[in-house]
């Protein structure tokens, strides 16, 4: 079987498909027996469930999935991380089968004094698009971008606990410089080398925080400290850097090994 897991619109639903033919055709969810796993609300009420396509990871024969709920629906400082995770074997069409966890609002009186050194306040301070990834001491993070503008690669790690049950966020310790962290990243590790690789928009010019026109690949031992190995995609056209710093966008990138 292959499945689809996502939400069903921006600011809609989590809902799950299925399909047993390769991809060809495709269940659909329309209610809690078939995919529908939480309900959104009506055209922005709450829960605003929000999501990219970011990794599900399996520990300990369950599967964990990072999702948002953008509560107040105010882009940025609205969004709350929260978890969902099922048994591998469970019937993962049903909703039953699923545990949420519960959700963490960002706080701004979390940011860290020392981002203080601009004289402008963060813009919309808030996280959202979340990697599950194990961490090297065997724990489950949750690795989340982070608007941090006009600052830039900040990174925020939400701990996730009781099979899923409980997040939590520790200030002093879950802020991490991450390189691309304005923009949404994937993490993936690779046993066969015991690296942490992720596919970023690294910054070049903190003049232009949303700087999308470059696409490279860090590794990481740890997931907190990060190593630049390789430029993949770069802008090469004749625009000057502020054009194509607002034109041109290697974005959203997923992967897989």
């Amino acid at each position: 079987n292959v499945y689809l897991l996502g939400c069903s619109q921006q600011y809609g639903s989590i809902v799950i498909h299925r399909s047993t033919d390769g991809g060809f055709t495709w269940t659909y969810p329309k209610d809690a027996n078939s995919g529908l796993l939480l309900a959104g609300g009506a055209f922005r009420e709450p829960p605003n469930y929000h999501c990219a396509p970011m990794p599900v990871v399996e520990k300990n024969r369950r599967l964990y999935r990072a999702f948002e709920d953008c509560t107040p629906c105010v882009w940025g400082t609205g969004f709350q991380s929260f978890t969902i995770s099922a048994e591998v074997d469970a019937n993962l069409l049903s909703a039953q089968s699923w545990t949420v966890s519960n959700k963490i609002p960002f706080d701004p009186e979390w940011i860290p004094d020392e981002w203080s050194h601009t004289d402008t306040p963060l813009e919309k301070p808030g996280w959202l698009e979340g990697n599950i990834v194990i961490s090297p001491n065997d724990e489950i993070w949750n690795i989340l971008r982070f608007n941090s503008r006009p600052l830039v690669d900040k990174a925020a790690i939400v701990k996730v606990e009781e099979e899923g049950r409980q997040v939590s966020f520790d200030p002093a310790t879950g802020f991490i410089d991450f390189p691309g962290g304005m923009s949404k990243f994937t993490i993936r590790y690779d046993p066969s080398i015991q690296l942490y690789l992720t596919l970023s928009n690294n910054n070049t010019d903190p003049n232009f925080p949303a700087q999308r026109n470059k696409l490279s690949l860090y590794v990481s031992t740890d997931l907190i400290n990060w190593q630049h190995k390789l430029t993949l995609i770069e802008d090469d056209s004749d625009l000057d850097f502020a054009e194509s710093a607002q034109l041109i966008g290697f974005q959203y990138v997923d992967w897989q090994f």
